[in-house]
């Protein structure tokens, strides 16, 4: 399934906005992962908020996307995205 996850990024908006792309998805893979139970990578640098969620709502494209997939999908996506996001970061594709 991370082939999956992986392919709905590149279909995204990646050539226009890469970075901020690649962390809707990370933050929401993140999201699914605390919400399972499951660990978070420190290195990702994520907290889950005063008002953490078990289901995305309804129109959360990203976060519904992610609902189903196994943590180890999850979690192999969301290193992917943690080093493109270092590398648009590298390259001044950041804001």
């Amino acid at each position: 399934m991370t082939s999956y996850l992986l392919a709905l990024v590149r279909e995204d908006d990646l050539r226009g906005d890469p970075w901020g792309t690649a962390m809707a998805w990370h933050f929401a893979i993140a999201d699914r992962l605390w919400a399972d139970g499951h660990y978070v990578p420190a290195e990702w640098q994520y907290s889950h908020g005063a008002s953490a969620w078990t289901e995305p709502e309804a129109d959360d494209f990203y976060g519904t996307e992610c609902v189903g997939q196994s943590a180890e999908d999850l979690l192999h996506a969301g290193n992917v995205l943690h080093r493109f996001e270092a590398l648009c970061v590298l390259a001044g594709r950041d804001y």
